[in-house]
């Protein structure tokens, strides 16, 4: 099987670059951690895992270690730095003699990737980039007292390749096969001679011991560790030990913590996140409506309605895609009132720290600094997000002015509008369709697919002449589609 890892290179003039780095401090990486108390240190045994590859120049590529303790919670332990012309490609692991599962996994997020969110046709929804672990190896092995076992990563034909995204940014790939990891026998001299760096969590518990009460807490004394990334994959979060914490304010609201609450779907934080968008800190404020448009409760409509008049550009933006998520129609004559709001916010680029198992992205101006925490959101124009919740809420009170937007002077938003528009079945919108099918390229083809959207057969006689006749290769190649999902509609 053929597998890829990508990362995104970016560039930052130096003045700012200071200004980042003193804002963010990065966990430092360890090659040798331990999972015991040093009170225990006698009965041990050790983990080594090494990448062997030979490899190409400019080979990066960065393989986070795993263990899953007793209770099966999946534990960020370290990482293998397998860079070309490193003279140490080892991760070393101190820990008790035992049974153990040990995963391999590479970062698999989109936005290291140049994907950004695309709008689906089919569904009529715009599709977020989601950040999403990748295993791609695991082995469990038994320890005996003192016995060392070397886990070698192992692939086959590795490559490096680059290429410019319609930005501008340079995307690099890496490329290899048969990825496996492979059990030898290590001696004493294969161990670091240094002391391990005990593994943060055993601060609240031993490593087996290790539970989601244990977890929460862990954050909440460090806005990240690898608790974070432990309870992003646990089947199960105990959301009430997260609520708990932003109630009595000994948790923040983080991008990690928000994307544990949405994942879970648990409604219960909703009263909490209403708080934390009311009268908690700003910068948490806008995290707090991305997660109660996630959690899609209409309990919640009122406040991120209040939200469209807030002050702040990111937050009114936040609100208007957190009301798509929710679909409840009482937001849509505030959301009409949003379409004359032409803010938009300014972002030169976004900054990201990595993480073991995800990435932290934050929304950065050059001038004004860090806006905020980058979380999934189609646009970052506040015109635009209200054009793609009226379209999700499908009311018809929004079809006229959704129309009226046809006409402004930016493409983009006269895209969002196309986008819209497919998502009703009415007279008006298959009129307004129609009516752009004549104008520039870019519109053409959407306004040709949007009309297989509405699923109007009245449609079918002049797609099937664009099919036939159009000069344009992919306006055509948009009639057959837009003329099959009309017939498969069924109408």
């Amino acid at each position: 099987m053929r597998q890829k890892c990508q990362a995104v290179l970016l560039i930052v003039f130096l003045p700012f670059s200071v200004f980042l780095s003193s804002s963010f401090a990065e966990e430092k990486s360890t090659i040798y951690v331990s999972l015991l108390p040093k009170s225990k240190m006698q009965s041990v045994a050790h983990i080594l895992v090494q990448a062997t590859s030979e490899i190409p120049k400019d080979w990066k590529m960065e393989w986070i270690v795993s263990i899953y303790n007793p209770k099966g919670y999946i534990l960020p332990v370290g990482e293998v730095k397998d860079y070309w012309g490193s003279e140490n490609r080892t991760f070393a692991l101190k820990v008790p003699p035992g049974q153990y599962r040990v995963e391999i996994a590479r970062r698999n997020d989109a936005w290291t990737m140049g994907k950004k969110g695309h709008f689906v046709i089919e569904s009529g929804e715009w599709d977020p980039p989601t950040p999403e672990l990748i295993a791609v190896a695991e082995m469990s092995i038994v320890l005996s007292k003192k016995e060392i076992a070397v886990l070698n990563i192992t692939y086959q034909n590795p490559q490096v390749d680059s290429m410019k995204t319609d930005r501008g940014k340079t995307v690099i790939s890496h490329i290899c096969e048969n990825l496996r990891l492979v059990r030898a026998k290590g001696a004493v001299r294969d161990v670091p001679p240094e002391e391990p760096q005990a593994y943060p969590l055993l601060k609240n518990a031993s490593f087996a011991d290790i539970g989601q009460s244990q977890l929460v807490a862990s954050l909440k004394e460090n806005g990240y560790s690898p608790a974070g990334a432990a309870l992003l994959r646990a089947s199960e979060p105990k959301v009430e030990l997260i609520i708990q914490g932003l109630e009595d304010g000994t948790l923040e609201l983080t991008g990690v913590v928000a994307r544990i609450l949405a994942k879970s779907g648990d409604r219960r934080s909703t009263e909490a996140l209403i708080r934390t968008l009311k009268s908690g800190p700003q910068k948490s404020q806008h995290i707090a409506v991305w997660v109660l448009g996630e959690l899609q409760d209409a309990a919640a409509t009122q406040a991120l309605v209040d939200a469209l008049d807030h002050s702040s550009i990111l937050l009114r933006n936040y609100a208007c895609y957190a009301l798509a998520r929710v679909k409840d129609k009482q937001a849509v004559d505030e959301l009409i009132k949003s379409l004359n709001d032409r803010s938009t916010l300014r972002v030169d680029f976004r900054f990201v720290v990595a993480r073991p198992l995800f990435y932290e992205a934050h929304f950065v101006n050059i001038r004004e600094g860090i806006i905020g925490e980058s979380l999934p959101i189609p646009h970052l124009s506040v015109r635009r997000n209200a054009i793609y919740a009226l379209g999700q809420i499908r009311d018809a009170r929004a079809l006229d002015p959704i129309i009226a937007c046809l006409e402004d002077s930016q493409l983009h938003t006269r895209i969002a509008a196309l986008y819209a528009l497919g998502n009703f079945d009415s007279k008006k919108s298959y009129n307004a369709l129609m009516s752009m099918v004549q104008a520039g390229q870019a519109e053409r083809w959407l306004a040709v697919r949007m009309l297989g959207r509405t699923g109007d057969r009245k449609a079918l006689q002049s797609l099937r002449e664009i099919a036939k006749k159009d000069a344009d290769e992919k306006v055509r190649e948009a009639a057959e589609e837009a003329i099959k999902e009309i017939l498969d509609s069924g109408r």
